[in-house]
Protein backbone atom coordinates (compact mmCIF):
# COMPACT_ATOMS: atom_id res chain seq x y z
CA UNK A 1 0.00 0.00 0.00
CA UNK A 2 1.63 3.37 -0.71
CA UNK A 3 2.39 5.67 1.85
CA UNK A 4 0.06 8.99 1.74
CA UNK A 5 0.57 12.29 3.24
CA UNK A 6 -2.55 14.26 3.84
CA UNK A 7 -1.41 18.12 2.67
CA UNK A 8 -3.95 21.08 2.20
CA UNK A 9 -6.83 18.57 2.15
CA UNK A 10 -4.86 16.87 -0.61
CA UNK A 11 -4.30 12.63 -0.88
CA UNK A 12 -0.86 12.39 -2.60
CA UNK A 13 0.86 8.86 -3.46
CA UNK A 14 4.38 8.26 -2.09
CA UNK A 15 5.12 7.59 -6.14
CA UNK A 16 3.57 11.82 -6.98
CA UNK A 17 0.57 10.52 -8.42
CA UNK A 18 -2.70 12.15 -6.57
CA UNK A 19 -4.85 9.45 -4.98
CA UNK A 20 -8.72 10.12 -6.41
CA UNK A 21 -11.27 11.32 -3.70
CA UNK A 22 -13.01 8.31 -1.25
CA UNK A 23 -16.43 8.15 -2.85
CA UNK A 24 -19.24 9.77 -0.55
CA UNK A 25 -21.88 7.39 0.65
CA UNK A 26 -24.93 6.82 -0.53
CA UNK A 27 -26.65 8.65 2.65
CA UNK A 28 -23.78 11.05 2.99
CA UNK A 29 -24.61 12.02 -0.57
CA UNK A 30 -28.08 12.73 -0.09
CA UNK A 31 -27.45 15.17 2.94
CA UNK A 32 -25.07 16.94 0.83
CA UNK A 33 -27.54 17.48 -2.13
CA UNK A 34 -30.51 18.36 0.21
CA UNK A 35 -32.37 15.61 -0.92
CA UNK A 36 -33.13 14.37 2.85
CA UNK A 37 -35.04 17.90 3.64
CA UNK A 38 -36.74 18.20 1.05
CA UNK A 39 -38.56 14.51 1.18
CA UNK A 40 -39.25 15.40 4.85
CA UNK A 41 -40.25 18.49 3.59
CA UNK A 42 -43.00 17.29 1.24
CA UNK A 43 -43.85 14.67 3.32
CA UNK A 44 -45.08 16.72 5.92
CA UNK A 45 -46.74 18.75 3.34
CA UNK A 46 -48.25 15.55 1.44
CA UNK A 47 -49.78 14.41 5.01
CA UNK A 48 -51.18 17.93 5.60
CA UNK A 49 -53.16 18.51 2.38
CA UNK A 50 -54.59 14.42 2.38
CA UNK A 51 -55.98 15.19 5.64
CA UNK A 52 -57.28 18.42 5.12
CA UNK A 53 -58.75 16.87 2.07
CA UNK A 54 -60.18 13.63 3.94
CA UNK A 55 -62.34 16.24 5.82
CA UNK A 56 -63.20 18.67 3.48
CA UNK A 57 -63.98 16.54 -0.17
CA UNK A 58 -66.71 14.66 1.98
CA UNK A 59 -68.52 18.00 2.64
CA UNK A 60 -68.77 18.77 -0.97
CA UNK A 61 -70.18 15.23 -1.43
CA UNK A 62 -67.16 14.57 -3.51
CA UNK A 63 -66.67 11.07 -5.09
CA UNK A 64 -64.50 8.38 -3.49
CA UNK A 65 -62.04 8.66 -6.08
CA UNK A 66 -60.96 12.62 -5.40
CA UNK A 67 -59.09 11.20 -2.46
CA UNK A 68 -57.56 8.41 -4.11
CA UNK A 69 -56.16 11.07 -7.10
CA UNK A 70 -55.13 13.26 -4.52
CA UNK A 71 -53.17 10.44 -3.02
CA UNK A 72 -51.44 8.98 -5.83
CA UNK A 73 -50.62 12.76 -7.14
CA UNK A 74 -49.13 13.46 -3.72
CA UNK A 75 -46.44 9.79 -3.86
CA UNK A 76 -45.73 10.62 -7.65
CA UNK A 77 -44.81 14.21 -6.69
CA UNK A 78 -42.71 12.97 -4.35
CA UNK A 79 -40.25 10.90 -6.72
CA UNK A 80 -40.33 14.31 -8.91
CA UNK A 81 -39.39 16.48 -5.48
CA UNK A 82 -36.35 14.18 -4.75
CA UNK A 83 -35.32 14.17 -8.30
CA UNK A 84 -35.25 17.49 -8.46
CA UNK A 85 -33.53 18.08 -5.59
CA UNK A 86 -30.41 15.81 -6.70
CA UNK A 87 -29.96 17.61 -9.47
CA UNK A 88 -30.96 21.61 -8.91
CA UNK A 89 -30.16 23.83 -5.84
CA UNK A 90 -31.65 26.98 -4.64
CA UNK A 91 -29.02 29.89 -4.99
CA UNK A 92 -29.62 33.50 -4.28
CA UNK A 93 -28.53 33.95 -7.63
CA UNK A 94 -31.44 31.13 -8.46
CA UNK A 95 -32.12 27.89 -9.43
CA UNK A 96 -28.91 26.21 -10.47
CA UNK A 97 -27.42 22.54 -10.78
CA UNK A 98 -25.83 21.07 -7.91
CA UNK A 99 -22.72 20.40 -9.86
CA UNK A 100 -22.28 23.87 -10.47
CA UNK A 101 -23.01 24.86 -7.08
CA UNK A 102 -19.99 22.22 -5.91
CA UNK A 103 -18.10 24.08 -8.41
CA UNK A 104 -18.96 27.85 -7.41
CA UNK A 105 -18.00 26.82 -3.73
CA UNK A 106 -14.49 24.71 -4.60
CA UNK A 107 -13.71 28.33 -6.59
CA UNK A 108 -14.42 30.37 -3.56
CA UNK A 109 -12.40 27.60 -0.72
CA UNK A 110 -9.84 27.83 -3.38
CA UNK A 111 -10.03 31.82 -3.44
CA UNK A 112 -9.87 32.14 0.80
CA UNK A 113 -6.73 29.08 0.66
CA UNK A 114 -4.83 31.77 -1.99
CA UNK A 115 -6.04 34.41 0.32
CA UNK A 116 -4.59 33.24 3.86
CA UNK A 117 -1.08 32.49 2.06
CA UNK A 118 1.19 34.97 0.06
CA UNK A 119 4.38 34.71 -1.21
CA UNK A 120 6.50 38.11 0.10
CA UNK A 121 10.14 39.29 -0.05
CA UNK A 122 11.08 39.22 3.94
CA UNK A 123 14.25 40.04 6.12
CA UNK A 124 14.20 37.46 9.22
CA UNK A 125 15.86 38.00 12.17
CA UNK A 126 16.86 34.58 14.05
CA UNK A 127 18.29 34.98 18.18
CA UNK A 128 19.06 31.83 19.25
CA UNK A 129 19.79 32.01 23.13
CA UNK A 130 20.97 29.39 25.80
CA UNK A 131 22.26 29.43 29.65
CA UNK A 132 25.67 29.23 29.76
CA UNK A 133 27.14 26.16 30.94
CA UNK A 134 26.24 26.10 35.09
CA UNK A 135 24.87 29.96 35.03
CA UNK A 136 21.94 29.15 36.43
CA UNK A 137 22.75 26.20 38.35
CA UNK A 138 22.06 28.26 41.66
CA UNK A 139 18.71 29.80 40.59
CA UNK A 140 15.55 28.24 40.82
CA UNK A 141 13.54 27.79 37.66
CA UNK A 142 11.06 30.97 38.85
CA UNK A 143 14.05 33.51 38.44
CA UNK A 144 15.52 31.67 34.79
CA UNK A 145 12.15 31.99 33.73
CA UNK A 146 11.78 35.63 34.76
CA UNK A 147 15.24 36.66 33.42
CA UNK A 148 14.60 35.24 30.13
CA UNK A 149 11.43 36.96 30.04
CA UNK A 150 12.87 40.43 30.62
CA UNK A 151 15.91 39.52 27.95
CA UNK A 152 13.30 38.50 25.38
CA UNK A 153 10.91 41.77 26.08
CA UNK A 154 14.06 44.25 25.63
CA UNK A 155 14.95 41.57 22.23
CA UNK A 156 11.46 42.21 21.18
CA UNK A 157 11.76 45.83 22.07
CA UNK A 158 14.29 46.55 19.95
CA UNK A 159 12.96 44.57 16.89
CA UNK A 160 9.55 46.59 17.27
CA UNK A 161 10.99 50.00 17.63
CA UNK A 162 12.70 48.64 13.97
CA UNK A 163 9.61 48.66 12.20
CA UNK A 164 9.74 44.93 12.53
CA UNK A 165 7.46 42.03 14.13
CA UNK A 166 8.28 39.13 16.09
CA UNK A 167 6.98 35.91 14.52
CA UNK A 168 7.49 33.74 17.21
CA UNK A 169 9.63 33.84 20.76
CA UNK A 170 10.00 30.87 22.41
CA UNK A 171 12.35 29.81 25.64
CA UNK A 172 15.04 29.63 23.59
CA UNK A 173 14.78 31.56 20.73
CA UNK A 174 12.93 34.36 19.07
CA UNK A 175 12.34 35.01 15.33
CA UNK A 176 11.41 38.53 13.39
CA UNK A 177 10.75 39.27 10.19
CA UNK A 178 10.34 42.54 8.09
CA UNK A 179 8.88 43.30 4.96
CA UNK A 180 5.47 42.31 6.31
CA UNK A 181 2.52 42.84 7.23
CA UNK A 182 3.65 46.10 5.66
CA UNK A 183 6.44 46.45 3.11
CA UNK A 184 8.96 49.44 3.76
CA UNK A 185 11.89 50.62 1.06
CA UNK A 186 14.91 50.12 3.74
CA UNK A 187 13.53 46.66 5.47
CA UNK A 188 17.03 45.05 5.38
CA UNK A 189 18.57 48.22 7.29
CA UNK A 190 16.10 47.63 9.78
CA UNK A 191 16.36 44.46 10.48
CA UNK A 192 20.18 45.15 10.95
CA UNK A 193 19.37 48.16 13.10
CA UNK A 194 17.17 45.93 15.15
CA UNK A 195 19.89 43.02 15.15
CA UNK A 196 22.81 45.73 16.45
CA UNK A 197 20.30 46.56 19.13
CA UNK A 198 19.00 43.20 20.49
CA UNK A 199 23.25 42.66 20.63
CA UNK A 200 23.88 45.49 22.90
CA UNK A 201 20.47 44.59 24.76
CA UNK A 202 21.96 40.85 25.12
CA UNK A 203 24.84 42.52 26.45
CA UNK A 204 23.83 44.59 28.96
CA UNK A 205 21.67 41.81 30.25
CA UNK A 206 24.68 39.71 30.52
CA UNK A 207 27.18 42.69 31.99
CA UNK A 208 24.38 43.29 35.07
CA UNK A 209 24.00 39.36 35.34
CA UNK A 210 28.02 39.63 36.22
CA UNK A 211 27.46 42.28 38.62
CA UNK A 212 24.30 40.63 40.87
CA UNK A 213 24.46 37.57 39.85
CA UNK A 214 21.51 36.44 38.17
CA UNK A 215 21.94 33.79 35.05
CA UNK A 216 23.17 34.61 31.90
CA UNK A 217 22.85 33.64 28.17
CA UNK A 218 24.85 32.78 25.44
CA UNK A 219 23.40 33.42 21.97
CA UNK A 220 23.75 34.12 18.44
CA UNK A 221 21.93 36.13 15.80
CA UNK A 222 21.37 35.65 12.13
CA UNK A 223 19.67 37.69 9.60
CA UNK A 224 18.70 36.58 5.68
CA UNK A 225 17.09 38.34 3.00
CA UNK A 226 14.70 35.98 0.24
CA UNK A 227 11.40 35.15 -0.64
CA UNK A 228 8.77 33.24 1.84
CA UNK A 229 5.61 32.24 2.03
CA UNK A 230 3.58 33.83 4.86
CA UNK A 231 0.54 32.24 6.02
CA UNK A 232 -2.15 33.92 7.61
CA UNK A 233 -4.69 32.77 10.53
CA UNK A 234 -6.33 35.73 11.89
CA UNK A 235 -4.15 38.24 13.02
CA UNK A 236 -1.23 35.88 13.74
CA UNK A 237 0.88 34.71 10.29
CA UNK A 238 4.15 32.25 10.15
CA UNK A 239 6.70 32.05 8.00
CA UNK A 240 6.87 28.84 5.65
CA UNK A 241 9.85 27.76 3.27
CA UNK A 242 13.82 27.40 4.12
CA UNK A 243 14.23 31.68 4.68
CA UNK A 244 13.71 30.83 8.71
CA UNK A 245 15.43 27.80 8.69
CA UNK A 246 18.71 29.47 7.02
CA UNK A 247 18.38 32.32 9.14
CA UNK A 248 18.25 29.76 12.32
CA UNK A 249 21.23 28.06 10.73
CA UNK A 250 23.73 31.25 10.81
CA UNK A 251 22.39 31.88 14.03
CA UNK A 252 23.89 29.00 15.53
CA UNK A 253 27.65 29.94 13.06
CA UNK A 254 27.55 33.39 15.35
CA UNK A 255 29.32 33.89 18.50
CA UNK A 256 27.98 35.14 21.56
CA UNK A 257 25.68 38.39 20.75
CA UNK A 258 27.34 38.01 17.34
CA UNK A 259 25.34 38.65 14.05
CA UNK A 260 25.76 36.70 10.97
CA UNK A 261 24.57 37.87 8.07
CA UNK A 262 23.76 35.55 5.00
CA UNK A 263 25.31 36.88 0.99
CA UNK A 264 21.80 38.04 0.21
CA UNK A 265 21.66 40.47 2.95
CA UNK A 266 25.40 41.56 2.58
CA UNK A 267 24.35 43.10 -0.51
CA UNK A 268 21.62 45.16 0.58
CA UNK A 269 23.42 46.20 3.74
CA UNK A 270 27.22 47.31 1.84
CA UNK A 271 28.19 50.76 2.52
CA UNK A 272 25.82 51.03 5.21
CA UNK A 273 27.10 48.85 7.34
CA UNK A 274 30.43 47.32 8.55
CA UNK A 275 30.82 43.92 7.36
CA UNK A 276 33.19 41.34 7.78
CA UNK A 277 33.34 38.07 6.21
CA UNK A 278 33.58 34.92 7.88
CA UNK A 279 37.07 32.91 7.48
CA UNK A 280 35.64 30.23 5.41
CA UNK A 281 32.46 30.24 2.82
CA UNK A 282 29.57 28.51 4.36
CA UNK A 283 26.69 26.39 2.66
CA UNK A 284 23.46 26.43 4.58
CA UNK A 285 20.91 23.52 4.16
CA UNK A 286 19.47 22.91 0.78
CA UNK A 287 21.88 26.13 -0.61
CA UNK A 288 25.14 26.87 -2.28
CA UNK A 289 28.55 27.14 -0.93
CA UNK A 290 28.75 31.28 -0.29
CA UNK A 291 30.31 33.93 1.98
CA UNK A 292 28.51 34.96 4.70
CA UNK A 293 29.64 37.84 6.66
CA UNK A 294 29.77 39.24 10.51
CA UNK A 295 27.87 42.66 11.19
CA UNK A 296 30.18 44.72 13.02
CA UNK A 297 28.38 48.54 13.17
CA UNK A 298 26.71 50.96 11.33
CA UNK A 299 28.60 53.19 9.22
CA UNK A 300 28.00 57.04 8.98
CA UNK A 301 26.04 57.07 5.57
CA UNK A 302 22.43 57.53 4.73
CA UNK A 303 22.62 57.44 1.39
CA UNK A 304 22.70 54.85 -1.49
CA UNK A 305 25.42 57.22 -3.43
CA UNK A 306 27.44 57.21 -0.47
CA UNK A 307 27.01 53.38 -0.06
CA UNK A 308 28.02 53.16 -3.60
CA UNK A 309 31.72 54.95 -3.40
CA UNK A 310 32.94 55.57 -6.41
CA UNK A 311 30.23 56.78 -9.06
CA UNK A 312 30.80 57.69 -12.78
CA UNK A 313 31.96 61.24 -14.05
CA UNK A 314 28.59 64.07 -13.83
CA UNK A 315 27.80 64.72 -17.08
CA UNK A 316 25.35 67.67 -18.30
CA UNK A 317 25.02 69.28 -15.32
CA UNK A 318 28.12 71.78 -15.22
CA UNK A 319 25.05 74.68 -15.36
CA UNK A 320 23.35 73.39 -12.30
CA UNK A 321 26.51 72.08 -10.32
CA UNK A 322 28.24 75.74 -11.14
CA UNK A 323 25.18 77.14 -9.65
CA UNK A 324 25.21 75.51 -6.35
CA UNK A 325 28.60 76.04 -6.23
CA UNK A 326 28.09 79.95 -7.01
CA UNK A 327 25.33 80.31 -3.76
CA UNK A 328 27.70 77.77 -1.47
CA UNK A 329 30.31 80.73 -2.44
CA UNK A 330 27.79 83.25 -1.21
CA UNK A 331 26.54 81.69 2.37
CA UNK A 332 30.30 81.60 2.95
CA UNK A 333 30.74 85.16 2.44
CA UNK A 334 27.73 85.89 4.84
CA UNK A 335 24.74 85.80 2.79
CA UNK A 336 22.91 82.79 3.70
CA UNK A 337 21.10 80.94 0.99
CA UNK A 338 18.51 78.70 0.50
CA UNK A 339 18.31 75.94 -2.40
CA UNK A 340 15.54 73.66 -3.44
CA UNK A 341 16.38 71.06 -6.17
CA UNK A 342 13.08 69.91 -7.50
CA UNK A 343 12.35 67.53 -10.56
CA UNK A 344 11.05 63.92 -11.04
CA UNK A 345 12.59 60.87 -9.40
CA UNK A 346 15.64 59.54 -11.75
CA UNK A 347 16.83 63.07 -12.73
CA UNK A 348 19.68 63.29 -10.73
CA UNK A 349 19.01 65.57 -7.87
CA UNK A 350 20.45 63.53 -5.21
CA UNK A 351 23.64 63.23 -7.22
CA UNK A 352 23.82 67.08 -7.67
CA UNK A 353 24.19 67.41 -3.97
CA UNK A 354 26.60 64.53 -3.52
CA UNK A 355 28.66 66.72 -5.69
CA UNK A 356 28.55 69.93 -4.01
CA UNK A 357 28.73 67.97 -0.58
CA UNK A 358 31.56 66.25 -1.80
CA UNK A 359 33.84 69.30 -3.26
CA UNK A 360 32.72 71.23 0.35
CA UNK A 361 34.20 68.74 1.94
CA UNK A 362 37.45 68.39 0.35
CA UNK A 363 37.61 72.42 0.74
CA UNK A 364 37.26 71.72 4.39
CA UNK A 365 35.63 75.20 4.98
CA UNK A 366 32.03 74.37 6.16
CA UNK A 367 30.13 71.93 8.51
CA UNK A 368 28.03 69.67 6.54
CA UNK A 369 24.54 68.87 8.37
CA UNK A 370 23.06 66.10 6.43
CA UNK A 371 19.04 65.48 7.52
CA UNK A 372 17.81 62.57 5.71
CA UNK A 373 13.64 62.11 5.13
CA UNK A 374 12.83 58.49 4.81
CA UNK A 375 9.24 57.41 3.70
CA UNK A 376 9.58 54.80 6.18
CA UNK A 377 9.09 57.58 9.22
CA UNK A 378 6.45 60.05 7.30
CA UNK A 379 4.54 59.93 10.48
CA UNK A 380 7.18 60.95 12.32
CA UNK A 381 8.13 64.78 11.77
CA UNK A 382 11.48 65.24 13.90
CA UNK A 383 12.81 61.53 12.99
CA UNK A 384 15.67 63.63 10.35
CA UNK A 385 16.47 65.94 13.35
CA UNK A 386 16.89 62.78 16.07
CA UNK A 387 18.71 60.72 13.53
CA UNK A 388 20.99 63.17 12.59
CA UNK A 389 21.82 63.95 16.05
CA UNK A 390 22.33 60.11 16.84
CA UNK A 391 24.99 59.96 14.25
CA UNK A 392 26.63 63.44 16.05
CA UNK A 393 26.71 61.56 19.05
CA UNK A 394 27.62 57.81 18.15
CA UNK A 395 24.29 56.49 19.50
CA UNK A 396 23.72 54.16 16.39
CA UNK A 397 22.02 51.12 16.96
CA UNK A 398 23.80 48.58 18.88
CA UNK A 399 25.85 51.37 20.46
CA UNK A 400 26.23 50.59 24.70
CA UNK A 401 28.20 53.18 26.17
CA UNK A 402 25.10 55.56 27.01
CA UNK A 403 27.15 57.96 29.61
CA UNK A 404 29.40 58.66 26.61
CA UNK A 405 26.46 59.32 24.28
CA UNK A 406 25.11 61.88 27.17
CA UNK A 407 28.28 63.46 27.65
CA UNK A 408 28.37 64.04 23.89
CA UNK A 409 25.04 65.07 23.56
CA UNK A 410 25.30 67.86 26.47
CA UNK A 411 28.85 69.49 24.50
CA UNK A 412 26.57 69.66 21.56
CA UNK A 413 23.86 71.66 23.28
CA UNK A 414 26.52 73.47 25.21
CA UNK A 415 28.33 75.16 22.41
CA UNK A 416 25.09 75.74 21.05
CA UNK A 417 24.13 78.09 24.02
CA UNK A 418 21.40 76.19 24.98
CA UNK A 419 20.44 75.61 28.95
CA UNK A 420 21.29 72.31 29.83
CA UNK A 421 18.32 71.49 32.34
CA UNK A 422 15.91 72.90 29.96
CA UNK A 423 17.21 71.12 26.76
CA UNK A 424 18.69 67.81 27.91
CA UNK A 425 15.48 65.84 29.62
CA UNK A 426 13.99 67.00 26.19
CA UNK A 427 16.81 65.57 24.07
CA UNK A 428 16.74 62.39 25.82
CA UNK A 429 13.68 61.66 25.40
CA UNK A 430 13.69 62.58 21.32
CA UNK A 431 16.98 60.05 21.24
CA UNK A 432 15.53 57.72 22.99
CA UNK A 433 17.81 57.61 26.03
CA UNK A 434 17.39 56.76 29.37
CA UNK A 435 16.94 60.10 31.66
CA UNK A 436 19.30 60.28 35.23
CA UNK A 437 18.74 62.09 38.58
CA UNK A 438 20.31 65.02 36.52
CA UNK A 439 18.01 65.27 33.91
CA UNK A 440 14.74 63.89 34.88
CA UNK A 441 12.15 62.64 32.05
CA UNK A 442 9.58 65.85 31.26
CA UNK A 443 6.47 65.73 32.78
CA UNK A 444 4.49 67.68 30.35
CA UNK A 445 1.68 66.83 27.67
CA UNK A 446 2.66 65.62 24.78
CA UNK A 447 1.36 68.06 22.72
CA UNK A 448 3.53 71.29 25.00
CA UNK A 449 6.35 68.60 25.05
CA UNK A 450 6.68 68.89 21.32
CA UNK A 451 6.53 72.53 21.00
CA UNK A 452 9.14 72.71 23.53
CA UNK A 453 11.61 70.40 21.97
CA UNK A 454 10.82 72.44 18.51
CA UNK A 455 12.03 75.27 20.38
CA UNK A 456 15.36 74.14 21.38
Amino acid sequence: MADVDERQGERVSKNGGEKPPRKRGLFRELVRRRVLPVAIAYSVSAWVVVEISSVVLPAFNAPDWALQGIILLALAGFFVAVIVAWIFDITPGGIVKTDEVDAAREREAEKARHLATERRQLTVVHVHMKWLAGAGSDHDAETVRDALEALTADISEAIESAQGHVVSAGAQQLTACFGYPAALEYDAQHAARAALASAAAIRAFNDKALVDGSPRVETGLGLDTGTAVIERKGEDFRIIGSLAERTAWLAGLAGDAAIVVSNDSQALLDGYFSLEPLDEPVSAPGSPVSTAYRLVGEDDRRSRLDARGSLTTLIGRKPELAMLEQRWAQACDGQGQVVIIAGESGVGKSRLAHELKRQVADENDGLIAEFVCYADYQNSVLHPVSDYLRRQIGSSAGAADTAGQVAALERRLAAAGLSLPDAMPLMLDLLGLEPDERYPAPQLAPSLQKSKTLEQ
